[in-house]
């Protein structure tokens, strides 16, 4: 129900017509502020702009947020945000995703894959959590603590 844009990612969202509710971050690749739009400056550097974005989500409730455009395409990008994103494990439920992958966070709940024959399916733990049971896959779990 809001569109957050991570300094620089607006202008792409711009570009492809989609004016975001609010720009957050340190704004130091910004170069369009649309109109009707909240501008956040957040110049802390202890942490980058998808953790300042998951803590302004958490602390106005919006604890189920979706990710585009998080895995990037430097490594030690993709790896800041996966260790961003394990702060809020426990707490938030958080799917990324590009035109080619999805990971996601889903604390204590079930979760069902259905049709998804052939799909390579990762269980990648951020916290010390189980017991998992899985079926149908090809290494099932049979109620595995994960760490």
């Amino acid at each position: 129900d809001i569109v957050i844009a991570l300094d620089g990612a607006s202008d792409w969202l711009l570009d492809n017509g989609i004016t975001p509710n609010v720009i957050l971050g340190d704004l130091d690749s910004i170069q369009k502020i649309p109109e009707n739009c909240t501008v956040i400056n957040i110049a802390d550097q202890d942490s980058n702009d998808l953790e300042k974005a998951l803590k302004y989500c958490q602390l106005r409730g919006k604890n189920d947020v979706s990710i585009l455009g998080a895995f990037g395409l430097r490594m030690d990008h993709v790896l800041t945000n996966f260790f961003a994103v394990s702060k809020f494990a426990n707490s938030m439920r958080i799917t990324m995703a590009d035109e080619r992958h999805c990971a996601f966070i889903s604390p204590g709940d079930t979760v069902f894959f259905h049709n998804n024959r052939g799909s390579f399916i990762s269980l990648f733990p951020l916290t010390t959590c189980g017991p998992i049971l899985t079926e149908g896959l090809k290494y099932p779990l049979n109620n595995e603590i994960l760490s």
